[in-house]
């Protein structure tokens, strides 16, 4: 009895170990490396601001190193930047993203987040800025 008792525990072990260890080798599971870091594919980099191709018009864009989601949170103050620019690609997943905002007031400062797969992004956590006059 226990015997058989040891062997159904060693069994069981084993298959413990077995699992871990496949997890550890296995990378990209829910977005999380081996380690549990979150992956920085997803992060913007080549950010610009310029004018759209129509009046009173803006055209925000950056690159990522992966195909991620984005969108652009925007609005007239900084504490309030509620209203919302969607990623014009075609691609509900893209390495570049270009949010095109238009109707907006030329001499108004805008400020702006960029969203990257649900985390937002700025100038170490403040909102990015721009005149449509400074561009």
């Amino acid at each position: 009895m226990k015997s058989n008792m040891f062997l159904i525990t060693a069994v069981v072990g084993v298959v413990l170990v077995s699992i871990s260890g496949v997890l550890l080798v296995v990378k990209n599971v829910s977005g999380f490396d081996m380690f549990g870091s979150t992956k920085y594919d997803c992060v913007p980099y080549n950010v610009f601001v310029q004018k759209g191709t129509k009046d009173f018009s803006v055209d925000i864009s950056w690159s990522t190193k992966q195909k991620c989601f984005g969108f652009v949170q925007y609005g007239t103050d900084a504490e309030d930047i509620s209203m919302i620019g969607v990623d014009g690609t075609a691609e509900y997943k893209a390495k570049r993203h270009i949010v095109t905002i238009e109707k907006i007031a030329s001499s108004e400062r805008y400020y702006f987040l960029i969203n990257s797969e649900n985390k937002t992004y700025g100038n170490g956590g403040v909102p990015l800025e721009f005149t449509l006059s400074s561009l």
